[in-house]
């Protein structure tokens, strides 16, 4: 789809219908142990928001708990690269998330 579906919702009449349902696929499917890479563009990088959030809190030690998350215990050998396109630093979604966990898992030597 040429301008992607942002643009495309963007200049739909106002009168047009969408129908959105409930997420779609096998889930993000994480294991322990391993590199785990994604590519993505645009609004694709939502649904990799939540987990780039968690691996920042991980990373500072503000993890509560009771939040115990498999993939991030001590010993695992659990890497994440995620690969961000955007049509430009403007319409990047969740840029300052993106940088904030590079920057923090270079300065920590991660």
């Amino acid at each position: 789809m040429v301008g992607g579906l942002s643009q495309l919702l963007h200049s739909a009449g106002e009168n047009e219908v969408y129908e959105v349902k409930a997420l779609l696929g096998k889930g993000l499917n994480l294991q322990n142990e391993g590199v785990h890479v994604a590519f993505t563009g645009g609004t694709g990088i939502l649904v990799f928001i939540d987990l780039v959030a968690l691996l920042i809190r991980s990373n500072l030690g503000l993890l509560k708990n009771s939040e115990s998350i498999p993939i991030l215990r001590k010993g695992s050998t659990f890497k994440f690269v995620l690969y961000a396109s955007f049509a430009s630093r403007e319409d990047a979604v969740g840029l300052e998330l993106l940088e904030g966990l590079q920057e923090i898992t270079k300065s920590l030597g991660m």
